[in-house]
């Protein structure tokens, strides 16, 4: 299943669970989700973790069950991971983590932007771009549903500002030049 960027990681899990067993019709109002552990399973070579959810009797669902699956790495579930990502001095943090998630094609509330000596990138730390740009990390977050801890690294690329000529050039028609008297 690929996972919806556009859904939170316990939506992609509840897809995921819904997808593998089509009459259980979960939402996630219906499962309480555990924290995932790193695991491997000699039945299932493949599944690297283990997450156990349990039914919100509230719901109308009772019991638990553990479940096995893959959690991808930052770059190991992305086809064409890109090497940098086009950003505005502009730019929120908020607005800089989703474009960078969304070039990446990952969920943006399971990942967060370092720079390259382990300072987390937020709006108490903003980012100051030179006219170069700037390499960050991405990294998974703690406990993510969908990612392995993993983190990769990727260019900030900042496209020159450039003034339109009409913005410097006001008046289009211009008084003739005159030749300088003759001695």
């Amino acid at each position: 299943m690929l996972i919806n960027r556009n859904k939170t990681a316990p939506a992609n899990i509840v897809d995921l669970i819904n997808i593998n067993n089509p009459d259980a019709k979960l939402t996630e109002q219906k499962i309480i989700l555990s924290i995932p552990i790193p695991r491997g399973n000699h039945l299932y070579p493949e599944a690297n973790t283990l997450l156990n959810i349990t039914g919100n009797v509230s719901a109308g669902v009772e019991g638990n069950e553990d479940l096995w699956y893959t959690r991808l790495g930052v770059k190991s579930g992305v086809r064409n991971f890109p090497e940098s990502v086009y950003v505005f001095r502009s730019d929120t943090m908020a607005q800089l983590k989703l474009k960078v998630a969304m070039a990446c094609g990952l969920v943006n509330s399971e990942i967060v932007l370092k720079y390259l000596n382990g300072e987390v990138i937020n709006d108490n730390n903003p980012i100051s771009f030179t006219n170069a740009g700037l390499d960050i990390t991405i990294e998974t977050i703690d406990d993510s549903l969908l990612y392995v801890k993993d983190s990769a690294r990727i260019h900030l690329e900042v496209p020159q500002v450039l003034i339109p000529i009409s913005a410097l050039v006001s008046k289009q028609i211009l008084n003739g030049l005159n030749l300088p008297p003759y001695l």
